[in-house]
């Protein structure tokens, strides 16, 4: 049992609780794809609670495993490589549908990654350090926190003989009978030379294993057919001037924590996710973090806090918008498409201040509403496209993935394990807080030996 002690409250949670909320069924586990709080800190955090907890109810962790890791994103190598630390004769089988690790973050220059900055205004939110034992990584554009992640992944892969891991990328078809803990396949199996993999031929091939553990996320993102939005994880130039002096007109359609990421880059000028904290509030933002706890408790709970903000506004809040007021972009105008997937749906702008956001960018929409940064619009989309002759380039539509969806491609029995993926959804249940102890897992990027 692990007693875990957070900013705001202590609870206690054992191993047995734990392997329950990311049990499916039998020894087939879920990391995170339909829990909230979705940042890549946070799934490794819970890609490490599942290994560790699974390692404490281990009658004998030294007897050979088989395991299937399916997933080859930062929560698949961070189960992976703990599974390789903690269990010291499993074999893992990792699967990958593209033809390389990390696939979404490689590459990719325009967006930020920080381990804690969702979690703001809370105490060491701002720390640029994830302090993960495994597969450690500080904030930074997300190709180089990948490159750190696999660069990492290859010093535990190589303390553990080949036998231990073997990768399968490009995997062009992948279906798990989860009753049967079966997984048959159709891709290449690769081979290590030095931090990166070579592919071998295709093959079709099946195998049981002990244990399934699924951390392929959320699928791809949804977006209407007439507006192909590039992912969020692709590069572009959304937050650089026009050079032609030039005033684009854009529509962001969503308001979850990617659309308002976007809706900055588009309104803000020399706008740095890593930045615009201290640049609004100071290089000392405590006193500022201590007033806002308060409004930060209750958007973690869920509540609307738009009124909250708005009582706030000619004091605590007045210096970061007269701030902002400087900065507003004068070579976009830029809508909010906030009409909303339910019936009725939002009809004004509060009506998004409640839990499909973090805190820090609630604040920064609600200061951007106050600046006149942008313009709230509630009608359908295809009607602001096209009162503004807009070309689909300048829609950005950012709905997220259908997580329920995508599990349904990944199983041949799905249809068996709906009522328990409803609960898991319901539940949400798995932990955002690092349960093992320190000291618990192998330092395999250090030189010396592990301790057995």
């Amino acid at each position: 049992m692990r007693r875990l002690v957070t900013t705001s409250f202590t609870m206690t949670i054992t191993a047995e609780e734990t392997i329950k909320s990311f049990r499916v069924v039998g020894e087939l586990y879920l990391i995170g794809s339909l829990e909230r709080g979705v940042t890549v800190y946070r799934q490794q955090v819970r890609a490490h609670n599942l290994v560790w907890a699974l390692s404490q109810i281990d009658k004998d962790p030294k007897r050979v495993h088989e395991v299937a890791v399916i997933g080859g994103g930062i929560t698949g190598l961070t189960a992976a490589a703990c599974i390789l630390g903690l269990f010291p004769n499993a074999r893992v089988h990792l699967f990958e549908r593209s033809p390389d690790l990390c696939s979404l973050q490689q590459g990719c220059d325009t967006r930020w990654l920080h381990p804690r900055i969702y979690d703001w205004p809370a105490r060491g939110s701002r720390a640029p350090s994830a302090a993960l034992p495994v597969l450690d990584w500080s904030e930074g554009r997300a190709s180089d926190v990948a490159a750190e992640i696999l660069r990492r992944f290859h010093e535990y892969s190589c303390r553990v003989s080949h036998e231990r891991l073997q990768v399968i990328l490009g995997v062009d078809h992948l279906r798990i009978t989860g009753r049967d803990l079966q997984v048959e396949w159709v891709g290449r199996r690769a081979t290590r030379d030095g931090e990166f993999f070579r592919q071998g031929p295709a093959a079709g091939e099946s195998e049981v294993f002990d244990r399934i553990i699924v951390a392929t996320g959320f699928g791809l993102e949804s977006y209407p057919a007439q507006f192909r939005t590039p992912s969020y994880w692709r590069n572009d130039t959304l937050a650089q001037p026009r050079l032609d002096g030039s005033v684009q007109t854009y529509v962001v359609s969503g308001y979850g924590d990617g659309a308002l990421v976007d809706l900055c880059r588009l309104t803000i000028e020399r706008f740095r996710q890593d930045r615009i904290l201290y640049e609004l509030f100071g290089h000392n933002p405590e006193p500022i973090e201590e007033m806002l706890g308060p409004a930060a408790a209750k958007a973690l709970a869920g509540e609307n806090v738009f009124d909250l903000l708005r009582a706030m506004e000619d004091s605590v809040l007045k210096g970061a918008r007269d701030e902002l007021r400087k900065r507003i972009r004068k070579d976009t105008r830029v809508f909010l498409h906030i009409r909303g997937g339910g019936k009725p749906g939002n009809t004004s702008l509060p009506d998004v201040f409640g839990d499909t956001s973090s805190f820090a960018n609630r604040l920064l929409l609600f200061l951007l509403y106050r600046c006149g940064a942008f313009i709230p619009r509630f009608d359908e989309l295809q009607s602001i496209v096209d009162d503004h002759s807009l070309p689909s380039a300048n829609v950005i539509c950012r709905y997220g993935p259908s997580a329920m969806a995508h599990l349904a491609t990944v199983f041949t029995d799905e249809a068996a394990f709906a009522d328990r993926f409803r609960e898991m959804k319901e539940l949400r249940s798995q932990s955002v807080y690092l349960q093992s102890a320190p000291g618990v897992f192998p330092d395999y990027a250090k030189d010396d030996d592990r301790s057995e």
